[in-house]
This record gives C-alpha cells, sequence and structure tokens, in this order.
C-alpha cells in the first residue's frame, strides 16, 4: 500500500519500524496506524560476493540485515500506484526488521537523531518495539548515522514483493495473526505496535521481516506519478513537498 505525508508534518513513524537500506559492505492501514524509520540500502556491493539468505550485522546499532538480490519486477500494479513499469534494481543490503527505540535511543545519544514523539509513553517505548512518532527527517538521519539510506520505493517494493510480485510478503494468503500484526479475518491482532521480528512467518522472499503490519515505514522517494517506462534503480521525482510511506 502506497501513501504520503507532508514534509512538513511530524508524524508517527515507521521505518523501517523505520528501516535502512546500504549498497555497500559494512563493518497498513494496519493499526495502531504509525510510521517509523524504515530499513535503508546503502552502496551495492559485488553481486557475485553474495547471495539470497546471507545476512550481516551493522556495527553502529547492532541492527541484521539481509541481502536483497539484483533482479526486476512490474511495479505500480496496484489502483493507486499506477501505471505499472518494469525496474531493474542492483543488489543491496536491507534491515531485516523495523528500527527499534532501542537502537534508535543510541542515535539520539549521539546528538544525530531528535527524540521521537513517544520516547515517553509506557505503551510505545518498549526497547524493542519500533520507534515511532520520528519525522522523516529523523529517519533519514538515523540511517546517515548508522552509514546507509532511507531505502528507495522501489527497493522496499521488491523487497516486499520479489520478482514474482506476490500480493503479500509471505505470498497470497489474506493476513492473519500468525503473519503479520494487522486487521485480519478474526480482527485486530495484538492491538498495539510489538516487538519487531514477532511474525517469522510473514517473512518477505528475501528475509524481511514486519514489511506488512505493525506500523507505516518511511522512504527515501518524493511522492509523484510513476513513469510507464522501464527504469533501473529509480530515486523518485526530484521536487515534491510529500514523502512516500510504505506498509499497512
Amino acid at each position: 500500500m502506497r501513501n504520503v505525508y507532508s514534509l512538513f508534518l511530524v508524524v508517527v513513524l515507521i521505518i523501517l519500524v523505520s528501516g535502512c537500506s546500504s549498497s555497500e559492505p559494512l563493518s497498513t492501514p494496519i493499526k495502531p496506524s504509525t510510521e517509523t524509520p524504515t530499513q535503508a540500502p546503502t552502496e551495492e556491493p559485488t553481486p557475485e560476493l553474495y547471495s539470497l539468505s546471507d545476512t550481516r550485522i551493522r556495527e553502529a546499532d547492532g541492527m541484521v540485515m539481509v541481502y536483497v538480490p539484483a533482479g526486476e519486477f512490474e511495479m505500480g500494479k496496484e489502483p493507486n500506484e499506477r501505471p505499472a513499469h518494469t525496474v531493474i534494481l542492483d543488489g543491496f543490503w536491507l534491515d531485516r526488521t523495523e528500527v527499534t527505540n532501542g537502537q534508535y535511543k543510541q542515535c539520539v545519544a549521539a546528538g544525530a537523531c531528535e527524540p521521537s514523539l513517544y520516547a515517553d509513553s509506557d505503551l510505545h517505548s518498549g526497547e524493542n518495539q519500533p520507534v515511532i512518532g520520528v519525522s522523516w527527517y529523523d529517519a533519514e538521519a538515523y540511517c546517515e548515522w548508522v552509514g546507509g539510506m532511507l531505502p528507495t520505493e522501489a527497493q522496499w517494493e521488491y523487497a516486499a514483493r520479489g520478482s514474482a510480485g506476490s500480493t503479500y510478503p509471505w505470498g497470497e494468503e489474506l493476513p492473519d495473526c500468525d503473519k503479520a500484526n494487522a486487521w485480519s479475518k478474526d480482527g485486530a491482532c495484538a492491538g498495539n505496535v510489538v516487538d519487531v521480528g514477532s511474525y517469522p512467518d510473514g517473512a518477505s522472499w528475501c528475509g524481511a521481516l514486519d514489511l506488512a503490519g505493525n506500523v507505516w515505514e518511511w522512504i527515501r522517494d518524493r511522492y509523484g506519478k510513476y513513469s510507464p517506462d522501464e527504469q533501473t534503480n529509480p530515486t523518485g521525482p526530484e521536487t515534491g513537498d510529500y514523502r512516500v510511506i510504505r506498509g499497512g
């Protein structure tokens, strides 16, 4: 699901919660509706050196990252995302889960990030819960602090859907409370944000978790209409007052 927020609003975070991505080696709406920094990509490693299922631990914050191999897929298939178009991507590293409060607090302590709006909340400040209540700028600052960047919209969707273009990260089955913290056919699952990685059965094809459910995630791209042309490593429009969030 694609959504947008104004750059001038401080909103509840996803990312990755929010997550970060990286292309170089390193030493929905679901309830509750929140956004957090998302997994961020860094500069691309030589594809031959890494493969699907490879993981690494980021030194700056202890985040486990998964390798997303190069490939192509059809992007923009949903009604509010068209036109559909082919996207070709180089391989990249992506945070396996959303960023936690514990990890984000390290960035705050280092003076690189502003505290989240929910830093003192009894319900949302657990060490392993995804950080929420951070702006796009703070999500970007966090990813820069750990040596990465926010993932592009294309990278996020490819990590979630894969070349097969599955409807959900885990495939075509409707969401249930074994796969995501979301509204399902049985109603609300947890009723609050839960610790990251709580739904291993909801993993995507590349091993990334929490891409559906729990919280929304910030994306690097500005919001804009897609081009119908084939694109390689797209980074979104160069101008615009809105940023995209994904998940939900």
